[in-house]
């Protein structure tokens, strides 16, 4: 069985001769180890995976854009400085407000509109559902087991220049929204007979975007922050406090908190990436060679971290010994894989580049499935993972996205997927949602 080992330098997708489906054809699911594939006509593999009763779930298009929700102000405003300390809690209003409107077929022409891309993707944590945030700066609801959109289209005057987005974890239908100059907090209802829908806005001390957030598994604290600012701000949502966190090093473009609560990673535009432990907000800076990083995954129970650099084609593994108020952190010796972009050649003298820097991935709840972008290939790479008793992964082949849908985006797994598998969804560039 091939794997990648720990100091083993070749491109094991190359090695094993993996390559991506042709052009034309689309990934349907991984089946036996090996990725099905299929045409429009949905035969071949489509067939197989039909007789061992699978799931199809079909292509996602984004709701129509003329289903314009109203505008309205905002139910709780705050704002801190850079100590920490609250300047001001100003209570407008509490109002309860319809944020959409069904006009009827004989009040409007309903004119074709292109499809809106993708700017935030999240998975609910607990629920079949996703949210995504559109070009025109408002939120959209897809729910899974119905195949419907909501109605709910959740806008705000406050809510512009969206770059980040994430669920809180144990409050219901409470989501985060990152926008220029805060975090919008809503509180969306979905209830058919009270669409009432709340929200809260945290404004950022600095002026540049929030282009980062993260909540803590218990949801009550927020952390934020901006490549404008070295500081990092950790909100508490029981008692209203923003409480900033400061190193030098430059601006924070990622942060993430580990499933354990004990960690909170972070990076920086120049390199610099720190873990802090979240008892006594301490941490451990490594400094980068290969560029600032580009994402990270934790697995499930906190104790790995994988990172990948934006100049690098070289994924590492971070593994972690102890419990706040240590880290017991270490890297796990040079790089995990080898990403090495290769050439795959086609019929008529054409050739795709594979591989490469890793731009986003995502790491299934299980533990055992990788889902990785590259920064200059339209597939993605899927590598089956192993912790126990080392860190290993075998390659198990690459996705092909739906034909001329543009690259691929935002890649995130099912939470709690049925029957204990994975669910990987991948957003497209051209706009779309597909399984």
């Amino acid at each position: 069985e091939a794997r990648w080992q720990i100091g083993e330098t070749a491109n094991r997708f190359q090695v094993m001769g993996l390559v991506p489906a042709v052009p034309g054809e689309e990934t349907l699911c991984e089946l036996n180890v090996g990725l099905a594939t299929h045409t429009g006509s949905r035969g071949g593999d489509a067939a197989v995976l039909a007789r061992a009763k699978g799931t199809f779930y079909p292509l996602v298009e984004l709701p129509d854009a003329d289903k314009r929700p109203l505008r309205a102000g905002p139910v709780f405003q705050v704002s801190a400085d850079r100590s920490g300390r609250l300047l001001s809690r100003v209570k407008e209003f509490v109002q309860r407000w319809r944020l959409w409107e069904m006009l009827a077929p004989t009040k409007i022409i309903h004119t074709p509109t292109p499809p809106l891309p993708i700017v935030a993707f999240a998975w609910h944590p607990y629920q079949a559902r996703f949210a995504v945030a559109l070009a025109d700066q408002t939120l959209r609801l897809f729910d899974i087991a119905t195949g419907e959109w909501s109605p709910l289209a959740v806008r705000h005057e406050f809510q512009h220049g969206i770059q980040c987005m994430e669920w809180r974890p144990l409050a219901g239908n409470s989501i985060a929204v990152g926008c220029s100059h805060g975090v919008c907090v809503w509180s969306i209802s979905l209830s058919p007979e009270n669409s009432a829908t709340w929200m809260s806005y945290i404004r950022l001390p600095c002026q540049g975007p929030v282009t980062s957030l993260s909540w803590s598994p218990s949801g009550r604290h927020l952390a934020y922050a901006s490549c404008a600012d070295s500081a990092i701000v950790i909100w508490d949502m029981a008692t209203d406090e923003a409480t900033p966190i400061r190193r030098v090093g430059g601006g924070v473009s990622l942060l993430r908190w580990s499933p354990s609560g004990y960690f909170l990673f972070s990076a920086t535009v120049t390199g610099l990436f720190r873990v802090w432990e979240t008892k006594t907000w301490t941490a451990e800076t490594w400094k980068s060679s290969a560029g600032p990083c580009a994402t990270v995954c934790w697995s499930r129970d906190g104790k790995t971290l994988l990172i990948a650099y934006r100049e690098q084609p070289i994924l590492h593994a971070v593994q972690f010994g102890k419990e706040p108020p240590f880290t017991g952190a270490w890297f796990v010796q040079h790089g995990c894989e080898d990403l090495s972009a290769f050439e795959v050649p086609y019929r008529g003298g054409k050739t795709e580049s594979v591989c490469g820097p890793v731009v986003d991935m995502a790491w299934d709840d299980t533990g055992e499935r990788l889902a990785l972008v590259f920064a200059e290939s339209e597939v993605v790479g899927l590598v089956a993972t192993k912790r126990h008793p080392f860190l290993t992964c075998t390659p198990i082949g690459f996705i092909r996205g739906p034909l001329h849908r543009g690259g691929p985006i935002y890649p995130a797994f099912r939470p709690n997927a049925p029957c204990g598998g994975a669910l990987l969804s991948m957003c497209w560039t051209d706009g779309c949602v597909s399984f």
